[in-house]
This record gives C-alpha cells, structure tokens and sequence, in this order.
C-alpha cells in the first residue's frame, strides 16, 4: 500500500531494502499494521495509548532480532537466563 503523508500514528521502521520484507511481515504476524512509502520505506501502523506502547516494544524486539550484531544477541539472551 502506498501513501503520499504518514499518519500521526506511525513510527518509521529503518532496515535494508532486503530485509524489507521479512521484517513487514514479522511486524504483521504480531498484528502491527504497515505501510511502504513511494521512496520505500516501511511504516509501523501504531495504534495510541497502551497499545502503542506495547506496539513499540514489539517493534524494537523485531528489529533488533534483524539489525542486532551476534555479540549483543548473546548478551540479551544470557541476561534472560539470569533473570529466570
């Protein structure tokens, strides 16, 4: 879907045009409504209050499951262990 002015309740979603794809469809498998702008870049739908801030987590958990360096993924993944 294309669109020429972002909704006030969007939040620009910054990965590779090839990772474009996956990470749209990550972000809707958790229910989070997208968009890709005319110059492609994608949109987060979010919604407000509560909703959107749990919706902005679940964001940064996806991109950071595509953008983070094997290093810190192994970080978060010990500091949850330690915390179970």
């Amino acid at each position: 879907m294309e669109f020429t002015k972002a909704p006030e309740c969007a939040q620009l979603v910054s990965v590779h045009p090839w990772e474009r794809t996956m990470v749209q469809q990550r972000l809707e498998d958790l229910g989070i409504r997208t968009q890709v702008s005319a110059q492609g870049q994608l949109l987060a739908l979010i919604e407000s209050g509560e909703a959107g801030v749990q919706q902005a987590r679940q964001i940064r958990s996806v991109l950071f499951r595509f953008r983070g360096r094997r290093g810190d993924m192994i970080d978060w993944l010990e500091s949850c262990w330690v915390c179970c």
